[in-house]
């Protein structure tokens, strides 16, 4: 091999290296790597008191066949190759004085190991306690209380958007949609003990990003991003309980989560998230970008996303929508207002007996015509019915959205 193919494959491993995700952004990320099959990385120790003594255990998600360390530390390894403590009980470490430790992770095979967590003297640090690495965001229909509980023209793509080769009707329509009438709706799944399972919609905004709300890639009630490897991204997907109609369907990984730095879980601040895939999508009739729109404009349009019935989630359906004003989506749900800012929009269903489609990441899209007539994304639900623990799409009900328009300038940044 030449030196300049070594160099492009380091430079390549050296991408995939710096695009995972780290658990705890303040006290562990990626440094680099100087050959394959390992990477380096550095992990502060910070703790409130003084510690006489540093026991620090190391989680990985996958076996390494060595840990080494750079500092006057030693390092023990658990049978399983996936937990490493390392140690030094002469080490004092002060309050509030980060002390950086420099490790280097060895493996084999093509899965590069990644560092889930870590304890400090046996209190779980990364990510933080109040973090249950073991919750993921279950889906609209899975959660109870999961609101109540934290109250408080596209230039991404460089080709056609927002055509519907299968469809040619663009009247308004409360009913289920053909097979490749919405091609830029996607299904995200997350796999979590071998299973994967449904949890949000997604948009395709390009061949390679999809966007979703923030919600649906944070663990629980925090800002910290699941594992990217743990999801799992579908488009062309018509059904969720019927795979026999899924012929047109392209399944992804997630290479990277973007999301927007200003989320909160509280009160679902910026609740937004640019998905990465692992490669292209094939563009087809079933399979294509939606268009961005860069005008700042709330205008009435159609809902679209996987149908609510029978508190499960079936074909994907379509629901004529009406923008609503901050003082009427109150007066329709005041537990709305714990949410509101000027980042979203309110809309309610057109018609009392509406298909009833609406769960986190559908898609409000708008028709606009013209010589090239395109359908354009509007918004992004992120308080659906479902998450209100109602399945019922009439005009009494209410669909809380991100504005899209608002967040332009960064989608654009991080999907080119």
């Amino acid at each position: 091999m030449s030196i300049y193919q070594l160099v492009a494959v380091s430079l390549a491993f050296l991408g995939s290296i710096l695009a995972l995700n780290s658990p705890c952004p303040d006290l562990f990320h990626y440094d680099s790597t100087d050959e394959p099959n390992q990477w380096s990385g550095t992990v502060t120790l910070l703790s409130d008191d003084e510690l006489q003594g540093v026991w620090a255990r190391l989680i990985f998600d996958e076996k390494l066949t060595e840990l080494e360390l750079h500092d006057n530390f030693e390092v023990v390894r658990a049978d399983n190759q996936r937990e490493y403590l390392i140690k030094n009980r002469d080490f004092v470490l002060k309050p509030a004085t980060p002390v950086d430790v420099k490790i280097t992770v060895k493996y084999e095979g093509d899965k590069i190991p990644t560092l889930i967590g870590y304890r400090l003297n046996a209190k779980m640090v990364c990510p933080p306690s109040n973090v249950n690495s073991g919750q993921f965001f279950p889906g609209d229909l899975n959660t109870k209380d999961f609101l109540s509980s934290i109250t408080s023209s596209s230039k991404v793509s460089a080709y056609a958007c927002g055509t519907t080769p299968l469809s040619a009707n663009h009247e308004r329509a409360n009913k289920k949609a053909q097979n490749g009438q919405w091609p830029w709706q996607g299904a995200i799944y997350i796999r979590n003990n071998s299973v994967e399972k449904y949890v949000c919609g997604a948009t395709l905004i390009s061949n390679r990003h999809v966007l979703t709300p923030g919600h649906c890639v944070t663990y629980l009630k925090s800002e910290f991003v699941v594992p990217a490897r743990l999801l799992r991204v579908y488009l062309g997907k018509y059904s969720l309980d019927n795979d026999g109609e899924n012929k047109e369907m392209q399944g992804f990984g997630v290479e990277r989560i973007h999301l927007y730095p200003g989320y909160r879980s509280k009160g679902l601040l910026n609740d937004l998230a640019v998905l990465r895939l692992d490669e292209p999508v094939i563009i087809s009739d079933y399979v294509r970008p939606v268009c961005l729109s860069p005008q700042d404009e709330k205008r009435d349009g159609l809902l679209t996303g996987y149908e609510i019935k029978d508190e499960g989630l079936q074909s994907l359906g379509q629901a004529e929508v009406e923008v609503l004003n901050e003082q009427e989506c109150i007066q329709k749900n005041e537990f709305l207002k714990g949410f509101y800012t000027d980042n979203v929009f309110c809309t309610s269903y057109a018609e009392n007996d509406s298909v009833c489609v609406g769960d986190s990441g559908s898609s409000l899209v708008v028709f606009r015509g013209g010589p090239k007539p395109v359908w354009e994304l509007k918004g992004v639900v992120t308080v659906g019915v479902g998450l209100q623990n109602k399945y019922v799409c009439n005009r009494a009900s209410t669909v809380l959205l991100v504005d899209v328009a608002n967040y332009l300038k960064w989608i654009q940044e991080v999907a080119s």
